[in-house]
Parts: structure tokens; sequence; C-alpha cells
């Protein structure tokens, strides 16, 4: 990594449309698992669902230090993904973790790294 992205952390999305939220979330390896830090985007149910509005307001209460509404932080066993297959596999992971519905819907192996 250059000197120049030092403190630069990448940011992945998950639009769910059919549940109107949008997720923004970063994964840190640490030595034995992984951190991941979560944005979290409701959309009411009676407003039309944005992307674009939704990845604003994730991104904000994700990168704000005293957001207190919608960011998360959690630590999930497993290694850190190398295939998109496996990033679904987090995604999956993570909503379950928040006890959110899901759209999508993975194979018999869902899940498998993060156990």
């Amino acid at each position: 990594m250059s000197n120049d992205n030092k403190g630069v952390t990448k940011v992945w999305y998950r639009h769910d449309i059919p549940n109107k939220y949008t997720m923004a979330y970063s994964v840190t390896p640490l030595e034995d698992r992984l951190k991941v830090d979560v944005g979290l985007a409701l959309c009411s149910p009676k407003d039309q669902f944005s992307r674009r509005m939704g990845r604003n307001v994730s991104t904000g209460r994700l990168v704000y230090k005293y957001a207190t509404y919608g960011k998360h932080e959690l630590f999930l066993s497993g290694r850190m993904p190398q295939s998109g297959y496996e990033w679904r596999q987090l995604e999956e992971a993570v909503v379950s973790t928040l006890g959110l519905p899901s759209s999508r819907k993975l194979g018999p192996l869902q899940l498998e790294l993060f156990e």
C-alpha cells in the first residue's frame, strides 16, 4: 500500500431493493477473525427506494465517529474473502447477524466460511 492511501478504508455496498435498505461496510482482517464495520440506511415503507440516498446515508453512518443509530461493529470468524461468492457469503453473514431480511438466495454452502 502506498503512503497516499494510509488511513483510507475500502467501502462496499449492498442495496436490498425489495426490503428497502442499503448497507455500507468495510472489512479489516485481524489475526484470527474479521472486523466488519457497518453503516445502515433503512428506507421508510412510504418512500421510494433510492440507491444514491441510501449510499449517502449508510456511508455517513459508517464513517461518522459519533453515530448512535445505524452503525454496527461486528467480529466474524474466517478469512478475507477472495472471490465474489465469498464476498456474498460475508454479506449474508453480516445481514443475518444484524437480523435483517435478505432477498438474495445462496446455495447450500451459504455462510460456510463464517460459522
